[in-house]
């Protein structure tokens, strides 16, 4: 019994040992699937940023098309105002030259009414007139 005794430590201590080389096993084949590991990461952080730049890229690409069209858009609307205000403007002159044709027509269709009116009173006067010598008296 004493023997199993003074054997027990050592028994213990083994079984210790036994339980540290199996975790120093498991540390060695952690340690050796490290660099596939790494080769792994970084594989996935190349293929991330590939991923990143192209995205960047290609938004930068639609971005400079939409201001492009943006462009074009905004120089066709400017056109569009332009000929819109030449019409505008066009329209306004149309406008005040009717107005003065217009205001012309009346003068002159005043005048016209004015001397016909003149005609006839100077047709009626000289009718009466002619009609008064007629049957005047003789001295």
């Amino acid at each position: 019994a004493l023997r199993d005794a003074a054997a027990e430590p050592t028994r213990i201590a083994a079984d210790q040992w036994a339980a540290l080389g199996s975790k120093l096993n498991g540390l060695e084949a952690a340690v050796e699937q490290l660099p596939l590991q790494l080769a792994e990461l970084d594989a996935s952080i190349s293929a991330v940023q590939d991923t990143v730049s192209d995205t960047v890229s290609q938004r930068a690409m639609e971005g400079r098309q939409a201001a492009t069209q943006a462009q074009a858009q905004l120089a066709e609307l400017l056109g569009l105002l332009q000929d819109t205000q030449r019409v505008t403007t066009d329209l306004q002159q149309r406008v005040v030259e009717r107005e003065r044709e217009q205001v012309s027509e009346s003068a002159l269709r005043q005048a016209v009414a004015q001397e016909v009116s003149q005609a006839m009173l100077r047709t009626q006067v000289d009718t009466q007139a002619s009609h008064l010598l007629r049957h005047r008296p003789h001295p």
